[in-house]
């Protein structure tokens, strides 16, 4: 069994835990986040960005970056203590859409950009679909921006302090709505810690005021087909709230 394998089967086991300690019960099928194969990444002497082994992803060129005020988050947080470097956020800085993605696979810290090169070309395509432009009407970025080490799940406090910039960013861009991709940024930004996507998505929560939509991650539908058409339903929810604003 490979890595990614027992990853996932463990995700699951810990899934129908959890669901018999709270409920007595198993309440649904699980679709887990998507671990990756890839080798841990390594310092090169003298540098402090950390690299992967024999990998090698082009710089992030065709994207607009937005910048972010991060100096007071980042200084007490733990994952920017080793090292970790945020990504930028792409897109507008007068969005429609704030989307709020996962932490950054280790092909994304690379590149410089919140998604892989195959989940970004499915997302541009997401939002095409809904008559949006990632250039005119989104901003994109990771929650947290940062990779934690090992890839493990961010902690509480990290979360914490990773929201206070995107509650910056609210005060400064003003969108209309914002959507979360994947289950870290959709359990923290409707108030549901620990819950999956797909006991979430069909509601839209409201956070600091701004109403929040809920769907699959890129990478997650890149995985399970299945998935398409839920994220399909959400994408509409999205397009209705906001050409309803």
């Amino acid at each position: 069994m490979s890595q990614k394998q027992q990853y996932t089967e463990f995700w699951k086991l810990l899934s129908l835990t959890e669901d018999y300690l709270k409920f007595g019960k198993k309440t649904g099928e699980y679709i887990p986040p998507v671990f990756s194969d890839s080798p841990a990444a390594v310092v090169n002497p003298g540098s402090s960005s950390p690299v992967p082994r024999n990998h090698r992803v082009k710089q992030n060129t065709e994207h607009p970056l937005v910048p972010l005020n991060t100096e007071s988050a980042c200084e007490h947080c733990s994952i920017a203590k080793m090292g970790k470097t945020p990504v930028p956020a792409i897109g507008t800085e007068s969005p429609r859409l704030l989307v709020l993605c996962g932490p950054p696979s280790v092909d994304a810290e690379q590149s410089h950009v919140p998604l892989a090169a195959e989940e970004m070309d499915s997302f541009l395509k997401w939002i095409s679909a809904i008559d949006l432009d990632l250039e005119k009407d989104v901003l994109l970025m990771n929650f947290p921006r940062c990779r934690p080490p090992g890839n493990r799940p961010p902690f509480q406090d990290e979360m914490k302090r990773c929201a206070t910039i995107v509650q910056e960013l609210l005060e400064r861009v003003k969108p209309v709505l914002i959507l979360t991709l994947g289950p870290i940024p959709s359990a923290f930004f409707t108030g549901n810690p620990g819950m999956k996507v797909s006991a979430i998505r069909e509601n839209v929560a409201h956070w600091n005021g701004v109403p929040v939509c809920v769907s699959y991650s890129p990478d997650q539908v890149l995985s399970y087909d299945e998935l398409k058409r839920p994220v399909w339903e959400d994408l509409k929810r999205v397009r209705d709230l906001i050409n309803g604003a």
